[in-house]
């Protein structure tokens, strides 16, 4: 079993393409599961760091992303990984990812330390 955590503010609006943020979200949570060792948690937060902007973060506590992948995270470039329970990843879902925060006027980065986990962020713009 994996436990989930909500840390969501009320309240918290963003100006986004209904369609791609569900599909953002789906992705980094499915991948965050993928990549999770069974007992761990997974943390869905946000915050508003300024008016203009919000700040969502998806993080697991599982595999975590090494050094030399993390370099090439936001190239184009296509890797298989496999999760905890030898699942496939090719990496098309993070590839969509960044195109669509793209589209929508967003950015993604991650922090990862091997063998702890991965947080992935999106900052997308506020609704006003």
């Amino acid at each position: 079993m994996i436990n989930a955590i909500a840390d969501l503010p009320e309240g918290l609006t963003l100006h986004a393409d209904a369609d791609h943020f569900e599909f953002i979200i789906r992705n980094l949570l499915s991948n965050a599961i993928k990549f999770s060792y069974e007992g761990g948690a997974i943390t869905i937060g946000a915050k508003l760091p300024s008016p203009e902007e919000a700040v969502l973060s998806v993080a697991d506590q599982g595999i975590g992303i090494s050094p030399d992948q993390q370099a090439v995270f936001l190239t184009s470039n296509l890797k298989v990984n496999f999760g905890t329970k030898k699942e496939q990843g090719s990496g098309l879902g993070l590839l969509l990812i960044k195109d669509f925060i793209k589209a929508n006027q967003g950015r993604i980065w991650l922090e990862s330390e091997p063998g702890k986990g991965t947080r992935f962020y999106v900052a997308m713009p506020a609704a006003q």
